[in-house]
């Protein structure tokens, strides 16, 4: 495969990946306003909180609180529309920190692979699936991990616009590998924190900022 065609594939990709990230922005936001109300604090609160419910909440047949969610298909598919565009973003990553190596097709399986178990944890709701649902939040995680910090560490030795990468990707694999860790120990018993949440988001943020900066011209693009 050669540079030019990689450059040319990244290029059509970015648009896609921008798009996608429009779509999970409109479609959480339709999806929090119609979330009826509950945190795993405390389930009396009204309506969603942006720093008390997790990403998953907004997925559930019922709200935390007990009520029915009406926003639970906008919810679902906002995290579809997030996997997609993750599986666009690992796709033309490993073009910037170096092109043709021989680590990028794994890199690519691996991030490949976490999305596809960012899918799976949108079709199955911890209120109806909760065995399945956890197993799909830990399964997703690790794959994006090792292949984050491999571009991290590759961007971090390149110059120019590979930098950004490592800056923004490196604080979104610290902030999701801290949640991770959470997530697992609360999964095993341990009180859930209160912050688990809004680290959640943080790092959702950050991926998000990643994507739209590599959709924006952070890959190269072929040239004449």
């Amino acid at each position: 495969m050669s540079a030019r065609w990689r450059a040319r594939a990244a290029g059509a990709i970015g648009p896609a990946v921008l798009g996608a990230v429009a779509a999970t922005l409109t479609l959480l936001g339709v999806s929090m306003s119609l979330y009826p109300g509950g945190t795993w604090t405390d389930p009396g609160t009204v309506g969603h909180d942006f720093l008390g419910n997790f990403l998953c909440d907004l997925i559930a047949a019922r709200a935390v609180g007990g009520a029915p969610n009406p926003g639970a298909a906008f919810g679902r598919w906002a995290l579809v529309a997030c996997a997609v565009g993750l599986a666009g973003a690992w796709w033309i990553a490993p073009v910037v920190p170096r092109p043709g190596g021989r680590a990028v097709p794994l890199l690519r399986a691996l991030g490949l692979a976490s999305s596809a178990g960012a899918v799976a944890v949108a079709f199955l709701p911890s209120d109806r699936h909760p065995e399945w649902h956890r197993l799909a939040v830990l399964t997703a995680g690790p794959p994006a991990f090792v292949a984050a910090a491999w571009i991290v560490v590759r961007s971090l030795a390149s110059t120019g616009r590979a930098r950004g990468q490592a800056a923004l990707l490196g604080a979104a694999l610290a902030v999701a590998v801290a949640d991770f860790a959470l997530y697992v120990a609360a999964a095993r018993g341990a009180p859930t924190p209160a912050l688990l949440p809004a680290l959640q988001k943080l790092a959702f943020g950050l991926v998000l900022a990643w994507m739209v900066w590599l959709g924006a011209g952070g890959a190269p693009r072929a040239r004449g």
